[in-house]
């Protein structure tokens, strides 16, 4: 046996190792793509509760300054 037969013995081998090396990198990539992606979605739900809740809370401090502005115009009304 000569070096090019061991080499063309060995070709296939390392064809199939290259394959599977390139098949679990395309994996890892992905898997970690996708928890990148799910990190960024889970920190713009949080953002979007926060950001809710704010808008919640200014509606409620809005209704009260509306309703204390009534209060006012009735008594400046019974004033006249």
């Amino acid at each position: 046996m000569d070096s090019s037969t061991i080499i063309m013995g060995l070709l296939p081998i390392i064809i199939m190792i290259t394959l599977i090396a390139v098949i679990v990198s395309v994996i890892v990539f992905a898997v970690k793509a996708v928890r990148r992606i799910e990190g960024r979605a889970e920190e713009r739900l949080r953002m979007e509760k926060a950001h809710a809740a704010r808008q919640k809370q200014q509606s409620e401090a809005m209704s009260d300054v509306q309703e204390r502005l009534k209060g006012i115009e009735a008594i400046l009304k019974q004033v006249d």
